[in-house]
């Protein structure tokens, strides 16, 4: 049975001759997405796609997703396996991309790629549409206007009216049609064509045709031809033009303003020829003289820029005197010269545009070049990457000219969204990049590029020899650099992420005004206060014989070492964090060079914006790749198992925290770091509801502390800390309140402000467990205002979800929704399973005050589950609680008791849940015996 899917428009499905529309819902979306990559999908592709992560619970929606699939009439065009889901119908895509290729029939592909299609909750796979909805289109409308270009009069006109269709503001369109009213002497058609368009674009953008569409309706109104003295025919684009829509937007302001000398500045690659090309291509016919473009390139002198000028204007007999003579012609022309690639002679070519821009009151220059001129009356544009999506939209197109047949799933799109911030979003390494489409698979293709500058290089013959090559690009700038700039910026170029001013003095000797040489040569950005090489650059660079790395490092190292006096300051906190990328390739060139001292230094400084602002997933991969390289012997490698430990205990896999723990305290340890570590370990314990374990640990950890000459009062505080965060678990109150208010002392004789407050948080949570609110809303109030100076984001998520529960319990509900999703957005940010967990149980004990039991129960499963994950046994109760309490609500009160019952009685169950369950159960159904572990989970699922 043939199969057929139509993508453009409402999606359709055909099974033999009968067409079906397919419903919006995921089983058509996976359907529609598999058929749109022939090369098939992977099942961990579509878990993400459709719920946003590739987890079990995915996996599981997944396969019942799938097994309706198969009961689907039209299930035999797929074929399922175990790893792959591969479409074997035909689609109206593949159709389009064969029209594209062979310059057939566009029209039955107008309407928007599946159209009105829309599941809000699977926003990768929005993100997905999104992207393919914008190619394709950007395709189709280049494709129709290259078409209509060449059909007969009428079906060229029926294929541009189309293209407004679909894009109302295709200004192109219009401009094409006003051509053909023009030569087919037909003004009604012209005027209603513009007057439509004019109308259209005020109402939507408040803006007003561009000066050739308006000269190009004129002339249609009065049947004139202007008259256009000898202009050069701009070079064509063998490609289709992507992005820059703010830059055309910035050049044309410019030129509306009446700028006379526009300057367009880059590096070279960066497509400052094709953006000056296209603005002179809409502007052309807006100059009575019209538009002259003349490249520049390798001339040196004021005689040769102004031969090649005249060229431009095709004068044929040129005099010995060539500034004169053009001077002389252009008097009393209005034109707009585009001169492209003047650094070769950037004093010469000032001489000539100074003394062209003061005789010739009606000319106007758009120059592109490596370096500014130093016009005083220069406006320049600074052009720097792509946008990321037309970045990825480059390196689309470019990689489908490779290979036509490149579909992206959204594991394939997350790798060229890779590739092109690996290019700096670069239009040129883009394309070199995407060459290697032919030969390599996009995770081939990114690991190539992530190795080196040697993979970004061109195989086409009609490539020009200067942009053979990244290297080739950067080395006609390095070789004309002075030596002294050279040596400044292979100081600097090892700082991954930027420098400032004092840096740059610092570690270069570099003056201010070798800072704006630099930048005027664009081999320097600027973004407020620090300064940045782009990404290749550097890497070019860093391959040359002037590079020294530890130059850098090492100002690196004294600068953390200052810190260190004033550490968990905000003010050092900010400092740090500004540096985070430059420390962290610090770190890993010290660790080459075999020095722990530097190292530690550089880790802790990492441990401090990593812990306060709630990094865990980089902490963990950062530590990790710490302790590969360590030596085995180094005596460093018992406090990174620790380090990796409280992070990976963070993430919520506390059995390999727990495993990495007993690896540190495995190694020869002095009293003070196993203290430490044994304080960590007991706070795992504490979360996993091993409350009497935790409390052995805490306390072995008070003593090991003590037998140290100098007591760190800080780390004694934490121990306290714990001990009464698992008093208040267990519902001892006055227990609590006793250690907390220990840790306070403790914490403000050495001035810890960050212990202070994490102690008053927690006493905070044992006030509100009494019922004294209004005393536990004020001090989360303090807390979030001293976390908040801080940085501190990691507490500032709970001070956030347990501010939402005394908002809730005073009667505030909107205030406690809002804290609330805060607290939530600010967890998933870090991973925080744990901490999301207990987000989502609030979440759903607002909606039960709202009256919504079924939403509360969705959002308490989620939270079981991912406190499973994290083996976060206390809060899995506190769920499963909850979970009772909406049964409850719904009058399931049999379901209730069972659940009730099997948690009063495990042993990770707080203390005060279990007062409460003991009031309820003896109002409510009896059961013959309390249920198991795994019979309370299958006990979830709907009876």
């Amino acid at each position: 049975m043939t199969v057929a899917l139509k993508l453009f428009g409402t999606p359709q499905v055909r099974l033999k001759k009968r067409w079906e529309t397919l419903p919006f819902d995921k089983t058509s979306a996976v359907l529609c997405y598999v058929a749109a990559h022939p090369q098939g999908v992977t099942r961990g592709t579509l878990a993400t796609l459709l719920w946003e992560t590739d987890d079990h619970r995915a996996r599981a929606n997944l396969r019942q997703l799938l097994m309706r699939v198969r009961r689907s009439s039209w299930s035999l065009a797929l074929q399922v396996t175990d790893d792959h889901v591969v479409w074997h119908g035909s689609t109206d895509l593949e159709s389009f991309w064969k029209a594209l290729k062979n310059n057939l029939a566009l029209e039955p592909f107008a309407p928007e790629f599946l159209a009105g299609f829309l599941i809000s909750d699977a926003p990768a796979l929005m993100d997905w549409l999104d992207l393919e909805r914008q190619t394709l289109r950007h395709a189709w409308r280049e494709a129709a206007l290259q078409r209509a270009a060449v059909l007969q009069n009428l079906a060229a006109l029926e294929l541009l009216r189309l293209v407004l269709e679909t894009d109302a503001l295709c200004e192109d369109a219009v401009q094409a049609i006003l051509r053909l009213s023009i030569r087919l002497e037909q003004p009604e058609m012209g005027r209603l064509a513009f007057e439509t368009f004019e109308q259209f674009l005020q109402q939507e953008l408040g803006l007003e045709p561009l000066p050739e569409t308006v000269l190009l309706y004129q002339q249609g109104q009065t049947r004139q031809t202007p008259r256009l003295e000898p202009r050069q025919t701009l070079p064509a684009p063998s490609t289709a033009f992507i992005g820059r829509d703010a830059e055309l937007s910035a050049l044309e302001a410019l030129l509306e303003s009446g700028s006379r000398c526009i300057a367009v500045i880059a590096s070279g690659g960066m497509g400052k020829t094709r953006l000056a090309l296209r603005t002179a291509q809409a502007w052309q016919d807006s100059f009575a003289d019209g538009v002259v473009f003349a490249s520049m390139l390798g001339l040196h002198g004021q005689a040769a820029l102004s031969d090649a000028l005249l060229q431009g204007f095709a004068v044929p007999n040129r005099q010995a005197d060539t500034v004169s003579q053009l001077l002389s012609l252009l008097e009393k022309k209005s034109a707009l010269l585009v001169l492209d690639n003047l650094e070769s002679d950037p004093e010469a070519a000032s001489l000539l545009i100074a003394r062209l821009l003061e005789a010739c009151p009606k000319l106007r220059v758009l120059l592109t070049s490596r370096e500014r001129l130093g016009l005083s009356g220069e406006t320049v544009l600074e052009l720097g990457g792509l946008e990321p999506l037309a970045a990825q939209s480059l390196f689309i197109a470019a990689a489908r000219r490779a290979d036509s047949r490149l579909r992206l799933d959204s594991d394939g799109q997350a790798v060229v969204a890779r590739i092109a911030l690996h290019c700096g979003y670069m239009p040129l390494a883009l394309e070199l990049a995407a060459s290697w489409a032919a030969v390599l698979d996009l995770a081939d293709l990114e690991h190539q590029v992530l190795t080196g500058l040697q993979h970004l290089e061109s195989r086409f013959r009609d490539t020009p020899e200067r942009h053979k090559s990244i290297r080739a690009v950067f080395m006609q700038t390095w070789l004309r650099l002075e030596p002294n700039l050279c040596q400044i910026l292979a100081w600097l170029a090892p700082l991954e992420g930027g420098f400032t001013l004092p840096m740059a003095q610092g570690i270069a000797k570099a003056s201010l005004r070798d800072l704006e040489t630099l930048i005027a040569r664009s081999l320097l950005s600027r973004q407020g206060q620090r300064y940045a090489i782009h990404e290749l650059l550097r890497q070019f660079i860093l391959e040359q014989p002037q590079a020294q790395s530890m130059v850098a490092q090492t100002w690196l190292l004294e600068f953390t070492q200052a810190l260190q006096t004033s550490r968990r300051s905000a003010r050092t906190l900010a400092q740090l964090e500004d540096e985070l990328a430059n420390i962290r390739c610090a770190l890993w060139d010290f660790l080459e060079a075999r020095n722990d001292l530097a190292v530690r230094v550089l880790y802790l400084a990492l441990d401090d914006v990593y812990d306060t602002r709630g990094l865990s997933l980089e902490a963990k991969q950062v530590f990790a790749r710490v302790l590969q390289k360590l030596e085995p012997t180094s005596h460093l490698r018992a406090e990174l198992f620790k380090l990796e430990a409280s992070y990976t205990m963070r993430l919520g896999d506390t059995t390999q925290a727990e495993r990495l723990f007993t690896l540190s305290l495995s190694c020869a340890l002095e009293p003070s770091l196993k203290a430490s570590v044994l304080n960590l370990l007991a706070q795992l314990m504490s979360r996993s509801g091993r409350w009497l374990e935790s409390d052995a640990a805490f306390i072995e950890s008070i003593a090991l502390y003590q037998s140290v000459p100098n007591i760190e009062q800080a780390r004694l505080a934490e121990c306290y800390n714990g001990l009464g965060v698992n008093a208040k678990l267990r519902g001892e109150f006055s227990q609590s309140q006793q250690y907390l208010e220990a840790a306070i002392v403790l914490n403000q004789a050495v001035g810890h402000l960050e212990g202070v407050a994490i102690a008053t948080l927690n006493l905070a949570n044992v006030h509100e467990a009494q019922g004294q609110d209004m005393a536990a809303k004020t001090a989360y109030e303090l807390c979030f205002k001293h976390f908040t100076a801080l940085g501190h984001k990691r507490a500032i998520a709970v001070v956030f979800n347990n501010l939402s529960i005394v908002q809730r319990k005073l009667g505030d509900i909107l205030g406690a929704r809002v804290s609330l999703e805060q607290s939530l957005t600010l967890k998933r940010e870090m991973h925080d399973k744990r901490g999301i967990a207990v987000a989502l149980q609030s979440l759903a004990e607002i909606e039960m005050l709202e009256a919504k039991p079924q939403q509360a129960r969705g959002h308490l499963l989620e939270s079981i589950e991912i406190a499973l994950e994290a083996s976060a046994m206390p809060t899995v109760m506190q769920s499963f609680h909850a979970f009772a309490g909406a049964l409850e609500l719904e009058g399931q009160l049999a379901r209730a008791a069972l659940i009730w019952r099997a948690v009063v009685v495990h042993p990770a169950t707080s203390g005060e849940i279990q007062r409460e369950i003991a009031l309820k159960l003896p109002s409510l159904p009896k059961s013959g015996k309390t249920p198991e572990f795994q019979e309370l989970l299958a006990s979830l699922q709907p009876s």
